[in-house]
């Protein structure tokens, strides 16, 4: 069952990123934000700016979330 969850959550994203439909609330990962990020205005980037200046030393946990990494 955990592959078939894995499938479907990666079709939903592939599909909300082709339709244009916004970031899902589950976007946690830099692997997800930066799928989404390029096709909602790059806020990825700006996820890692606002980390970078408030967590210098990535001091929070960010596994989901976004990393200063990149």
């Amino acid at each position: 069952m955990d592959n078939v969850h894995g499938v479907l959550i990666g079709e939903a994203n592939q599909r909300a990123v082709e339709g244009h439909f916004g970031v899902p609330h589950h976007a946690w990962s830099d692997e997800v934000h930066d799928k989404f990020g390029p096709n909602a205005c790059n806020y990825h980037l700006l996820l890692r700016k606002i980390k970078r200046a408030f967590d210098p030393n990535q001091a929070s946990e960010s596994s989901n979330y976004i990393t200063a990494n990149k």
